[in-house]
Order: structure tokens, then C-alpha cells, then sequence
């Protein structure tokens, strides 16, 4: 009887223990004041910088408190989550968040909601949601959410919390997790940490897996083809420095039937940023240029700048190429513009803009942070062209494209030989109407942040120069113009070597990006899969461009792409657009795509509110105005 009354008591202790442990004060009402108890096993992860949260004990759903989270004056991140961390000790296959949801004035730029998210071993996540599809957004009183996801044998952690992306307050309260529908307190336990290990999600980047992965991404090509037929696109898969396997679709001039593909003259917007970085490290390497000079040393013209700010001669050389100089040029457009109207339209020379730019000032400090700055590339091309004495456009063709063999990239006026394949680009309206345009023209002082033209061979003879020194008749070529130990000093190099030509961008999903020396870098933290893809994007007129490799010995690949067809947020055009820059990404990363989650409608209908955002921010940027 004494043996039977303890055993008794010892399984009513582990089931109070058990229940003790998923009690995880989901409804907030456990702790003194506005603090968060955390209970059990579970815990805090760090909240977005720029949001915060206390438990409110004014507003309830339920009970007398709640959890308020709100976003900052001062926040510089785009959104804020708010997230208890709970060890995944229950059996089955999916878990569900009920709760209730109260929001005040959140943006009509973003939205609000509850948040789920599953995570592995290594804290990389597995999969998550924040609501977007209920459009929660402005003032609303309490009500009930419900978010599902898959919960497989190698989740570690369950994130539960709420998100907001801008600016608002909302409150959570009465949260409940429920597996397979059961809650917690019925659901049989499993031994933790699991011991499943997570299926690879990386590929094997060989030539023979990337042409696995890139059987998938032809998959996606075929839905677009049925979705959006007319989407002028070209990408190409580029292993040891020639093209592998290629996927076009749609019209680069569709009046004239001309097909998109490799051919095509393309305007590379930004990637020309590239040759007028180049530029000015040869002008460095023979001496003849100063990283640490002032831009005023070379454009007297400019203006004073903000004294405090340390005045425009703070401005050097080096923080022009990472985009961390604070230059801005608009106010010198804003008088060229109300003075000569016609520039509305049309880009000014540097003659023409000349006079202005004593109106030019500063948006902050040099180098005190990263913010990418076309106007900053405009006047290194104009430094270049100093320096050297040789009109830019004419020194970049001689010292970089004709070295190199590219034949078909030129700025300014597309050349009679290759006008014919010169393409349009379209853009779908929130109409319904489309606005085309054949931008074939100078961009005068424009050319060196965005002026260059050309055909994919030359992107590739490019990446040949800059990665895979393949072309053996032009490895003497390749030398003159950046000898390989210059390319690995001011651009491939992430030991800081020159740490001024090194600019933090952003980090997302444990991959860094960088700026160095204008070239883009992301690398990835994760212990267990190495990256660094270096190259840049470029988009000008409604013509969109890629071009980016990797840099390990193992991963001997890159892509290029140039698109030419654009829709308004949330249309069929803008699906297809947010598809192939998402899986190239992918593809770029390493890792392997899911060909299940290649669902064209399930995205279109997922990108939907995107629509109502942008048209939002594009209200609130016209009020400021």
C-alpha cells in the first residue's frame, strides 16, 4: 500500500512538473510590473533594435495584462518581432498559434500580426509566419489570429511572439500553441534536443548538382511562361567561366518581335559602378590618386558642404567608392531643374550641372555609415576624368573594355552596328497601362554610376576577368589592367586589409553584406556552410540587371541576368520579378531549391498586399514633398 500511495505521488509529481514546464506565461499574467516573466525552459531572443516591448498591465484581452510592442522614434530597422523561444519537446506534425491582436496606428506601409517560427540546431530557420495575409494594419480592437506550420523531427525551437513591419503599437495576449490540435498539456512529449539531423539544404556545387538545381529553376521559367508570356527575361548559368545552361523568356522589343535573349544590348545600370571603381583603383596603383583626398581637390565646384559634418572637403576619395561619403547632389539638381525645366527629362553634361553644384551638400558624416549614393559614383567618374586627363567614357573603353575584348559594352549612343539589338523596357501601371521606353541615350554626368550598355558576352568576359581567368589569350590583358594581387587587396579581400574601403550594409538570415570598394559582398556566418558571392545589380529606366559570382574554390559558378519587364506591386509582372530574383538567390547561396514550394499562384496570392503598401509609401512620400 506505502509502495503503491509513492508511486502514485511520483507520477502526480512528473505530471505537475510536465505541466509546469509548458507553462510558458503565454497570456503574460505571471511577474510583478511591466517586466516579461519568462518561465521554464523557454526564453527571450534579442528584440529588433529600434522596437520595444514591456507587459502592459492597462489593456487585456483577458485577465489583467497583456504585451505591448511598439516601434521607436529613432528605429532604423524596417520591422520588429517580438519572440519567446520555446524547446521543441512535443510530438507531431503540425503547430498551430491561436491569439488575440490588437493594433494602434500601425502604417498603411506595413502591417501587424502574430508571429511563428520554427527553427534547427543551428538557429537558422525552417520555416515561419507573421500574418502577412490578414492586412493588418491602422487602429483595431482585439481578435483572434491563427497561424500552421509543418513541425518536423529537426525543429529545436518554436518562436512565438507578434511583428510589425514600420511604425505602430500592438498588443498580444492569450497566446496558445496546439500540436496536430491538441494543446501542449495533452500532447505527448519527445526526447530533446532531438536527434533527427536536418536534411542538407545545401548543394553540392559541382558542375553536376548545379545543373540539378538549375533543372528546377527551368521549372519556374515554364510557369512564368504560362503566367506572364510577354516577360522579357534572360539568365545564364556561369561555371568556370562559360555559360552552362541558360533560360529566356518573353520580348525585348515586342512592336518588333525581337525575343530576349543573350544578344540583346541591355543597359547594366549600376553594374557600371564596377568599371568606375576599377578605374580609380588604377588611377591609385599609379600613384596618381589618393584614397585619402579630399573630393574638393579635384571638383573645387562643389560646395561647402555642412560644417557639422566636417564641410564637403571631408568628403575623401575612399568614401565615395564604399557609399558611406553622406554626398548629396540633389540640391543642385533641384535649382539645374527649376532653372532649365528641360532636365525634367533629360540628363544634364557636367558642364551644364557645373554651375550648380555649388549647391551640393551633406546628409551626414563621412563614414559614419553605409548608404548607397548614385551621386557619389557620378563624381568619381568626373575625378577620374581629371586625373587622368582623358574624358571618362574614352578611358574606361581604353583601359578596361578594350583590354578585356568586350566588344559590344560602350556608353553614351548605342553604335550603329548594335542599335538593331538594342531592346525596350515595360513597365506595367497600377492602370493596367503600360509605359515603354527605348533609353538609348547619354547620360552625360550620369555615365559613371549608371551609363554602361552591352551585350552578355561581355558580362561574362568581365566575371572571366575578375574570377576565373579562363581565356588564356587574355591573361596577359587581364594583368594590365588589375594584376590578381590588386583584385584581391582592394576587392575580394574581407580580412580589412584597407578597412576604409569597407562598408557594413545589412545582415539577414546570418548572411553579412558589404561594401568593399563599391564591389557588393554577401558572406555567410553559418559554421556549417561557407559563402561569399561578390558582383553587383543594377536597375535604370526599367532595365534590370544581375551579375555576381562565388568566390570559393569549390563553388567555381555565378549568373548573370537582364530583365526588362517590371509591374506594379502585387501585379502578375511583379510575381514573376519577385520569383526569379528569390530562387536565383538561392541558387547563388547554394542552396537547394524545394521544387514543391515553386508555386506561381501561391506566391501571386501572397504578394498581394504588397500592392496596398506600396501604394501607401508612395502617398506618405508625396505628402512630405
Amino acid at each position: 500500500m506505502r509502495i503503491k500511495l509513492i508511486l502514485t505521488l511520483f507520477v502526480l509529481a512528473n505530471s505537475l512538473l510536465a505541466n509546469a514546464q509548458l507553462d510558458y506565461n503565454l497570456d503574460f499574467e505571471r511577474g510583478p510590473g511591466d517586466k516579461m516573466f519568462v518561465m521554464g525552459d523557454s526564453r527571450l531572443k534579442k528584440i529588433t533594435p529600434g522596437y520595444s516591448f514591456f507587459v502592459d498591465p492597462k489593456v487585456a484581452k483577458s485577465g489583467s495584462k497583456s504585451l505591448m510592442l511598439f516601434s521607436n522614434h529613432s528605429r532604423k530597422s524596417p520591422y520588429g518581432t517580438f519572440k519567446l523561444q520555446i524547446p521543441t519537446k512535443f510530438k507531431g506534425k503540425v503547430i498551430e498559434l491561436k491569439g488575440y491582436l490588437k493594433t494602434k496606428d500601425v502604417n498603411a506601409q506595413g502591417f501587424a500580426g502574430l508571429h511563428l517560427s520554427t527553427e534547427d540546431k543551428y538557429g537558422d530557420r525552417i520555416d515561419g509566419s507573421n500574418l502577412r495575409q490578414a492586412q493588418v494594419f491602422g487602429t483595431n480592437d482585439w481578435k483572434e489570429y491563427s497561424i500552421k506550420l509543418p513541425l518536423t523531427d529537426y525543429t529545436y525551437w518554436i518562436n512565438v511572439g507578434g511583428f510589425i513591419l514600420g511604425d505602430g503599437q500592438i498588443w498580444i495576449d492569450d497566446l496558445r500553441l496546439f500540436v496536430d490540435g491538441k494543446p501542449l498539456a495533452e500532447v505527448q512529449q519527445k526526447t530533446y534536443p532531438p536527434k533527427s539531423p536536418r536534411p542538407n539544404k545545401y548543394f553540392t556545387t559541382d558542375k553536376k548538382g548545379l545543373l540539378a538545381e538549375w533543372k528546377k529553376f527551368s521549372q519556374l521559367m515554364d510557369a512564368i511562361r504560362m503566367k506572364t508570356p510577354d516577360f522579357g527575361v534572360y539568365v545564364g548559368l556561369v561555371y568556370k567561366g562559360k555559360i552552362i545552361g541558360s533560360l529566356e523568356n518573353g520580348w525585348a522589343d515586342r512592336e518588333k518581335k525581337l525575343k530576349m535573349n543573350d544578344q540583346r544590348v541591355h543597359m547594366w545600370g549600376s553594374i557600371s559602378k564596377m568599371f568606375t571603381s576599377i578605374a580609380a583603383i588604377q588611377l591609385v596603383e599609379q600613384g596618381k590618386l589618393n584614397l585619402d583626398d579630399p573630393v574638393t581637390k579635384y571638383i573645387p565646384e562643389l560646395g561647402e558642404g555642412e560644417a557639422r559634418y566636417g564641410g564637403m572637403s571631408a568628403i575623401k576619395i575612399h568614401h565615395l567608392l564604399v557609399h558611406n561619403s553622406g554626398f548629396d547632389r540633389e540640391p543642385a539638381y533641384k535649382k539645374l531643374k527649376k532653372q532649365f525645366p528641360k532636365f525634367k527629362r533629360y540628363i544634364p553634361t557636367f558642364e551644364e550641372i557645373k554651375p550648380f553644384l555649388k549647391y551640393t551638400s551633406q546628409s551626414f558624416k563621412p563614414g559614419e555609415k553605409y548608404a548607397y549614393n548614385n551621386g557619389a559614383y557620378s563624381v568619381l567618374g568626373v575625378v577620374v576624368e581629371r586625373v587622368s586627363g582623358v574624358k571618362f567614357t574614352e578611358y574606361v573603353t581604353k583601359n578596361i573594355f578594350e583590354p578585356l575584348g568586350m566588344e559590344t559594352a560602350h556608353y553614351e549612343i548605342t553604335p550603329a552596328h548594335l542599335a538593331e539589338d538594342f531592346g525596350k523596357s515595360y513597365e506595367l501601371k497600377p492602370d493596367n497601362s503600360w509605359y515603354k521606353w527605348r533609353f538609348d541615350e547619354k547620360q552625360g554626368f550620369k555615365e559613371g554610376n549608371g551609363g554602361v550598355k552591352g551585350k552578355v558576352a561581355d558580362m561574362l568576359k568581365f566575371m572571366d576577368f575578375l574570377q576565373f581567368r579562363k581565356r588564356k589569350a587574355y591573361l596577359n590583358n587581364y594583368e594590365k589592367v588589375l594584376p590578381r594581387r590588386v583584385l584581391e587587396k582592394y576587392y575580394f579581400s574581407l580580412n580589412r586589409d584597407i578597412p576604409k574601403l569597407h562598408a557594413f550594409m545589412f545582415a539577414r538570415d546570418s548572411i553579412y553584406s558589404y561594401s568593399v570598394s563599391g564591389f557588393m559582398h554577401k558572406v555567410s556566418t553559418r559554421s556549417k556552410h561557407k559563402l561569399q558571392r561578390i558582383g553587383h545589380s543594377g536597375s535604370i529606366e526599367g532595365y534590370i540587371s544581375n551579375f555576381e559570382f562565388r568566390t570559393e574554390k569549390d563553388a567555381p559558378y555565378g549568373c548573370i541576368m537582364i530583365l526588362n519587364t517590371w509591374g506594379y506591386a502585387g501585379s502578375k509582372q511583379f510575381t514573376s520579378y519577385s520569383m526569379i530574383w528569390n530562387y536565383m538567390n538561392k541558387l547563388l547561396n547554394g542552396e537547394k531549391i524545394d521544387a514543391s514550394r515553386l508555386n506561381w499562384s501561391k506566391r501571386h496570392t501572397f504578394l498581394q498586399p504588397a500592392k496596398r503598401m506600396s501604394e501607401a509609401r508612395k502617398k506618405m512620400t508625396q505628402q512630405k514633398k
